[in-house]
């Protein structure tokens, strides 16, 4: 999984034949049309992400409360 997301970082081409399935992807979902952002979505139990909000300024912390 980490070598597709490196193929598709490095690969411009490629991002821009995806970037219309995904977008259409996140539409069908229905995520923006409650407001909601990627960061949103995350699931905060992964070790990574819970660094990651243990990084936070307090004041963003408490935006996300």
């Amino acid at each position: 999984m980490a070598s597709l997301v490196r193929t598709l970082q490095n690969n411009s081409a490629l991002r821009a034949i995806l970037r219309p399935f995904a977008n259409a992807w996140v539409n069908a979902a229905g995520y923006r049309r409650l407001g909601l952002l990627y960061d949103d979505i995350i699931i905060e139990d992964t070790p990574e992400a819970e660094e990651a909000l243990r990084r936070l300024p307090v004041h963003v912390t408490d935006a996300r409360a």
